[in-house]
């Protein structure tokens, strides 16, 4: 997914010549609040560059963090994240995903694997990350990649968890691919208006947090906002 990144340098300081973009505070979308966010630590992309099907095949695979209370972080398996600022209880999870996206349209379909992990019981000492499966799922939808065609290096995300246990959730998502700025990484702010593309309202940027990085390189952020 973060492949298309290296297609938009060329054109990414043109478009925010156009935009007044403003430096925020490190905080998250404005509006609609995301459930959970979720990093890319890894990708292994391919690009077919001709013809009317030209597209970029990628596997990623990812870490984050969600709220408590939502369909995938039952609050018996929250607990202090040591790596976020202030501690806050959440429950971490993994994903493993697959897409394929026009690299004309911008348009694609998505897939993957998650799973819900809490803290190794048989280690009250561990340090590192959480391994312990308690939940288990699929999830499909449909990738709008447009905007980072257009040099914008944002894209969405509409589809549905499946856990293995047959519960469904829809969800929607916004996904941030790093930029640079005067050697700063950045990741655009935005107000999510609603839950399509045209409803992610930009408002300026904001640094890459720390906890944001995989190696010390920016990570690519995924802001899920679980619906209805």
């Amino acid at each position: 997914m973060n492949g298309l990144k290296g297609l938009l340098v060329g054109t990414a300081s043109l478009s925010f010549l156009g935009l007044s973009f403003t430096l925020t505070a490190p905080v998250h979308a404005q509006g609609l609040v995301a459930n959970a966010h979720v990093y890319e630590l890894n990708e292994n992309a391919r690009f077919r560059l001709r013809g009317p099907s030209a597209s970029e095949l990628s596997t990623s695979q990812m870490m984050g963090f969600v709220d408590p209370g939502t369909p995938l972080c039952p609050a018996q398996f929250a607990a202090p994240i040591s790596v976020l600022p202030e501690t806050p209880a959440k429950c971490v999870i993994n994903v493993t995903g697959a897409d394929r996206v026009s690299l004309i349209t911008g348009l694609g379909p998505i897939s993957g694997r998650f799973s819900v992990v809490t803290a190794d019981a048989i280690n009250a000492d561990q340090v590192d990350a959480r391994e312990t499966v308690v939940m288990k799922g699929s999830f499909s939808g449909q990738m709008d990649f447009s905007p980072a065609l257009h040099g914008l290096p944002y894209g969405t995300i509409t589809g549905t968890l499946t856990s293995d246990g047959g519960d469904q959730v829809p969800f929607f998502g916004v996904f941030l691919l790093p930029f640079q700025m005067s050697d700063v990484d950045l990741y655009l702010s935005y107000e999510l208006a609603n839950p399509t593309t045209s409803g992610v309202q930009l408002t300026g940027a904001t640094p890459v947090q720390p906890y944001e990085r995989a190696l010390l390189y920016p990570t690519a952020r995924f802001d899920i906002y679980f619906q209805p």
